[in-house]
């Protein structure tokens, strides 16, 4: 048991530095016109290899509006709302958006949840479907190793929503896969 919690903390420190958070809030609480954040740019920006992970509070888009997403995770804590019959013109491409609810767009990248914060990786949907009891490798985006060790061991450990590489021994290794 000691060594589980003792693991836990050192696992939970190193997740701390996976991501990079910027918060957009004031480029993302109303977009009037065109919007481009790529995340590609804003690695080489800040000198990082790390998942690019944009917060803001709401998302509020007017009419003839345009937004494109590149690379990126979204993370807002709150929704997106269009105006009323506004025409506009999102490209989302290789991102996620997470936000409480969603009016007026709709998207399979565009994901309501309540918890932004972790999830648990005994409920990861790609990590449930894997057969048996194999030894995995979790490595988050800058390459680190972040969890490794027997699928049935995966119990009360959690990460922050991300994607994260996977190796399972003997079968597969699968690259850029979204945990939420």
């Amino acid at each position: 048991m000691k060594t589980t919690i003792l693991f836990s903390f050192f696992l939970i420190s190193t997740f701390t530095f996976s991501q990079k958070y910027i918060d957009m809030t004031n480029q993302l609480s109303y977009i009037k016109g065109n919007l481009i954040i790529d995340g590609n740019t804003l690695k080489r920006e800040y000198n990082t290899r790390e998942e690019i992970i944009i917060t803001g509070k709401n998302m509020r888009i007017s009419n003839k509006s345009g937004f494109v997403f590149n690379n990126v995770i979204i993370l807002l804590s709150g929704s997106i709302e269009v105006e009323e019959d506004s025409k506009i013109y999102p490209k989302i491409l290789d991102s996620y958006i997470f936000c409480k609810y969603a009016e007026g767009i709709e998207s399979k990248n565009i994901i309501k949840r309540s918890n932004f914060n972790n999830v648990s990786l005994e409920k990861v949907d790609y990590l449930k479907k894997i057969q048996g009891d194999p030894q995995i490798w979790i490595y988050d985006s800058s390459g680190k190793s972040v969890y490794k060790g027997y699928k049935s061991n995966m119990t009360n450990i959690s990460l922050p929503i991300s994607r994260y590489d996977v190796k399972v021994k003997g079968r597969s290794f699968d690259e850029k896969i979204l945990f939420y």
